[in-house]
């Protein structure tokens, strides 16, 4: 079983990942604040899910039959799959840490606020991964989308959502 966001622990001392550059250095581009956002809301995300649901996403969008509107369900049915065992597997994973460290299991805020983080940072990034799946998502044909340029507002959903997960852990676990 992989890594879960230790429940007494925040982001790491100094700030979040990928917080302000150093006097002098260079201003962050777009591709390092994704990459900086994109690494601290997976920190969230119990590493089993990742894993697997970028496998299989990978493998529903190689394997499409031609049939928009089936591929629209497969993915929309993947995704809320994927998303409700996230907290399954978060729960499942706190449960195996606190047996392993002899711990009490305590349902305090801090573990209701890191499942909902979980849960919240899959959602955001199961949608941003992959560039087709963020097209399958918004749009159920090449003409029906919801959104213009998808990829575009869930990348700026990652980078917008990643800071805040990050500060409200650090201010729930502090």
């Amino acid at each position: 079983m992989g890594p879960v966001p230790e429940l007494a622990e925040g982001a790491a001392p100094g700030g979040p990942p990928g917080g302000a550059a150093p006097a002098g250095a260079a201003a962050p581009t777009g591709a390092d604040q994704a990459a900086n956002a994109l690494s601290s809301i997976v920190r969230f995300v119990p590493t089993e899910i990742v894993a697997i649901y970028a496998a299989i996403m990978g493998i529903f969008i190689a394997r499409t039959s031609g049939d928009p509107a089936s591929l629209f369900r497969t993915v929309h049915n993947v995704f809320y799959v994927f998303l409700f065992a996230t907290a399954i597997v978060f729960w499942l994973s706190y449960l195996a840490q606190a047996k392993q460290n002899n711990a009490a299991v305590s349902y305090g805020g801090i573990f209701w606020w890191r499942l909902c983080a979980a849960v919240i940072a899959f959602g955001v990034w199961g949608i941003a991964l992959i560039p087709d799946v963020t097209n399958v998502m918004f749009c159920s044909s090449a003409t029906n989308c919801t959104i213009q340029r998808p990829g575009d507002f869930a990348w700026v959903a990652l980078i917008g959502i990643s800071p805040l997960l990050v500060l409200i852990d650090n201010i729930v676990t502090k």
